[in-house]
């Protein structure tokens, strides 16, 4: 698999909306709550930082914001 194509089929795994910005090495993704734990440690292993999350308060949802470290080039 190609490396820059991982971030994307690692967020398939956990929800069917994720936006992938291969030029600035981010990713917004949308989850269930409880699958937070495990997605912040996946993309964390990718050499990602979580830089914002949103909840809103009648979603049990989180919207995630990952950028790759830039020490990780």
């Amino acid at each position: 698999m190609a490396k820059n194509r991982r971030p994307f089929v690692l967020g398939e795994e956990f929800t069917d909306f994720i936006l992938v910005d291969e030029k600035r090495n981010s990713v917004i993704l949308n989850i269930k709550i409880d699958l937070f734990k495990t997605v912040y440690r996946e993309y964390k292993k990718l050499g990602y930082v979580l830089k914002h999350v949103t909840r809103f308060k009648e979603n049990t949802e989180l919207t995630c914001v990952f950028i790759k470290d830039i020490e990780d080039k």
